[in-house]
């Protein structure tokens, strides 16, 4: 019930998935807060058990255990520009929050929701139906 990462290749009837935790993987991503505090979620180099949530507003109000969801979005002049994402996936949750972190770097650490290393199958999102604003997980 989280996000791993996008496929990148498929062959036949087999798929190469790029990971979350992959150094050329980025997605725009916010805390479940009452601000909607968003910036664009990272891999953090070293540790694979790890997300850093970056740029964000130095005005955040973020605190340990927050859920971070994918932010989805779309341009309001250019429809074509949106997120490959739609909002509400859930990612991961804010692990321990270093106030200095947050205020001179703009960044969280996260944990993510799925066992990266060890999961049997996956569901792929391919469009999103008509009508949906958000995503939800079952």
């Amino acid at each position: 019930g989280a996000l791993v990462g996008k496929v990148t290749s498929v062959q036949g009837s087999s798929s190469i998935v790029t990971l979350i935790t992959d150094h050329s993987y980025s997605v725009a991503a916010q805390v479940l807060n009452a601000r909607g505090d968003s910036g664009v979620l990272v891999p953090a180099v070293g540790n694979p058990n790890q997300l850093l949530l970056q740029s964000l507003p130095n005005h955040a109000s973020i605190s340990t255990g927050q859920q971070v969801v994918t932010a989805g979005f779309q341009s309001s002049t250019s429809p074509i520009l949106q997120s490959l994402y739609p909002p509400g996936i859930p990612i991961g949750t804010v692990l321990p929050v270093s106030q200095n972190e947050l205020l001179n770097n703009g960044q969280v650490t996260v944990s993510p929701l799925a066992d990266i290393r060890h999961f049997d199958s996956v569901q792929i999102l391919t469009r999103p139906r008509a009508g949906t604003a958000r995503a939800s997980v079952k």
